[in-house]
């Protein structure tokens, strides 16, 4: 959906101009207005329009997820209002499903993951009657794959981006590429961090990134540095994992001019939990045990209850290698009922009462019991959040 074929180059500028000017109109009204003057605007009913609620909702969704799906749900109505006489039924179908993917993409990000499954399952039946350009549907599939990792299916994330990856690697196009090799680089590295490295460390080179700028090139025509960011936070927390602290160390110092751009809670959240785990990694248990406790208050504060989560077992962790078991039992006990709240099942709560127990006890399997509850949690936390939800939606609609 990158474009219309059957418009001319200035045709196309003439849509995104025009869209910009209307957006800029659009942005500021409540959903319900939006979508009343869409339906009431004739003139609104376009292709760069739509490309630029798109691009809205994106930019949204790493800040505001709820009004990234407000924007979203505009795109869909937008799509659905295009005539199949200009564009043609096929194009419209993939401007659909570009749309649906969008939503998706924007309720996962808001944590609505029943909803996402349900938007991504929509683009797919969409997609199968577009016009078959692979392009679609490697876009759905790199979306349809963050929400699978957001789920803890790693393996299955990191399978469904390798026919992305083709696309991509046919197409030449060495921009596209690298984002999946990031993206199965934070898909695999909770399973294998070396691996997660190595495909990082191949996507930043395909985008040019030189890795001791500070991180402000913008590589590949991605003026906010979001991306680089990204690719950047994953090839230093894993080089973490995989124990080279000391070169996490010195890439996590020359991206700090990119996490400056975002001052939001989330990504300066990653920023400070990577510096506790490196530091922790370090041996520096000091500064590691400042840097998490502070940001348990963040997290606790903005409602972040995953993270808040294991970054209690990081802190707990440290307090028992500073020989400190019954601070970090008590550490463990005080986070049990964020544990509680989400209804997790009863036997990772009873691995959640032991681990308290051997912290208090100063036993040996400590460290490794932690670990297994992290990589647990990972894998099951979302999990659970959306079928938390689907009951819900069930009980209410029965």
């Amino acid at each position: 959906m990158d474009r219309p074929d059957h418009l001319s180059a200035d045709q196309l500028e003439a849509q995104l101009q025009r869209g910009a000017a209307q957006w800029a109109r659009l942005a500021p009204l409540s959903p319900g207005q939006r979508l009343t003057l869409l339906r009431d605007t004739p003139a609104m009913h376009h292709w760069g329009l739509l490309r630029r609620a798109l691009d809205a909702s994106a930019q949204a969704g790493k800040m505001n997820p709820v009004e990234a799906v407000d924007i979203a749900h505009f795109a869909v109505a937008l799509a659905d209002a295009l005539d199949p006489a200009v564009y043609g039924q096929p194009h419209l179908q993939d401007f659909r499903a570009r749309s649906l993917t969008a939503l998706g993409s924007a309720k996962r990000a808001a944590a609505d993951f029943r909803g996402a499954e349900q938007a991504f399952r929509a683009a797919w039946d969409t997609l199968a009657t577009g016009t078959g350009d692979p392009y679609e549907k490697a876009n759905l599939v790199c979306y349809e794959s963050v929400l699978l990792r957001d789920l803890g299916d790693f393996e299955a994330a990191f399978s469904l981006l390798d026919g992305a990856r083709t696309v991509y690697e046919e197409g030449g196009d060495d921009r596209l590429l690298a984002g999946v090799l990031v993206q199965q680089a934070n898909s695999i590295g909770f399973v294998d961090p070396l691996r997660a490295v190595e495909l990082a460390r191949r996507g930043l080179a395909l985008l040019g990134a030189d890795l001791g700028n500070g991180g402000v090139s913008g590589v590949a025509g991605r003026k906010d540095g979001y991306f680089e960011l990204s690719a950047r936070n994953a090839l230093a927390y894993f080089l973490n994992e995989a124990g080279y602290p000391e070169e996490a160390r010195q890439i996590q110092e020359t991206t700090r001019p990119l996490y400056a751009r975002f001052p939001g809670v989330a990504v300066q959240s990653r920023m400070r939990w990577l510096d506790g785990l490196i530091a922790r990694n370090l041996g520096d248990y000091r500064s590691a045990e400042h840097t998490l406790g502070e940001l348990r208050t963040v997290l606790a504060a903005h409602n972040f209850d995953l993270e808040l989560v294991l970054v209690s077992l990081d802190l707990a962790e440290i307090l028992l290698w500073s020989r400190r078991h019954g601070e970090a039992a008590q550490l463990i006990r005080e986070t049990y009922p964020v544990l509680t709240a989400w209804g997790l099942e009863k036997d990772l709560l009873a691995l959640w009462v032991s681990l308290e127990s051997c912290l208090r006890e100063q036993a040996e399997e400590s460290t490794a019991l932690m670990r297994d509850l992290a990589a647990t949690l990972r894998r099951g936390w979302n999990r659970r959040r959306a079928a938390v939800s689907a009951g819900s939606a069930e009980s209410a609609g029965s």
